[in-house]
């Protein structure tokens, strides 16, 4: 469990509850959860620090490297960032002194130009990776004492390390140049507008029925009948059983419903 607690005990400034982590119907099993390896109520697991670590890294590597496929920058233009933000830092000396002899080697290749794109771009991906992933190990090591003690509280790659730095620079490019780049922006809004479709004729067919707490009862439009035919078998049958013994509220139940088949 990367986040540890449910919706109404998040707190800013701590890595494990930061954000909720289970809903109200998940309580009883993170209870369990919490049981069955003997930590207690918010503890995070000393493995789950190198699970967030490689989160991290996948996107904040893998979103630059798709803005790249995506041909919205090009491999020189994040060569030429990084090199930019790092050149006269001793941590980031080396790494931009790595790039620059890779891709020379890249250039002296007999391939064409969208080759020798592809390799740089896989340069960059290894050198990138290889780069934060060891700076996240060697801060689990150095702080694997407060790690196993339940009381470290920023992430390993949320630290003052050239490597968190280097995490939070690929971030920011990816939001100047993806994230925000009209292409990206087109497809998010069509993506959203299909969601609210989605959403919006969905909730009608799971509130609109003939008796509130008859989960089953005949829904009261056409559409409604043939949308909620449309939904899950087995989330129907859980909802309108309210399997597990739980005494969550009907609208909860329904939202929770919505949420799981969106």
């Amino acid at each position: 469990m990367k986040y540890t607690v449910p919706s109404g005990k998040t707190a800013k400034g701590n890595a494990a509850s930061k954000k909720f982590g289970y809903f109200a119907s998940e309580a009883d099993v993170a209870k369990w959860i919490s049981e069955e390896t003997g930590l207690e109520a918010g503890q995070r697991h000393p493995l789950t620090w190198l699970m967030e670590a490689s989160d991290d890294t996948a996107y904040s590597v893998m979103d630059v490297e798709d803005a790249i496929k995506k041909e919205l920058v090009s491999p020189e233009d994040l060569r030429a960032y990084i090199r930019n933000r790092f050149a006269t830092s001793d941590a980031g000396g080396g790494l931009v002194n790595q790039l620059e002899r890779d891709f020379e080697a890249a250039d002296k290749l007999d391939a064409d130009l969208a080759r020798v794109g592809e390799i740089k771009t896989s340069y960059l991906r290894t050198r990138l990776v290889e780069k934060v992933i060891s700076g996240a190990a060697e801060e689990f090591i150095k702080d694997h004492k407060r790690i196993f003690e339940f009381s470290r509280r920023r992430a390993l790659l949320d630290c003052s390390s050239f490597e968190s730095e280097l995490v939070d620079a690929l971030k920011d490019f990816a939001r100047t140049h993806a994230y925000n780049s009209p292409q990206v922006l087109e497809i998010e809004l069509k993506g959203a507008q299909i969601i609210d479709g989605l959403m919006t004729d969905m909730w009608n067919a799971i509130s609109s029925r003939d008796k509130f707490e008859d989960l089953s009862s005949r829904r009261r439009q056409p559409k409604a009948a043939y949308v909620y035919s449309k939904i899950s078998g087995s989330y129907r049958w859980q909802f309108e059983r309210n399997l597990g013994g739980s005494k969550l509220p009907v609208r909860y139940r329904e939202l929770q419903l919505l949420s799981d088949m969106i």
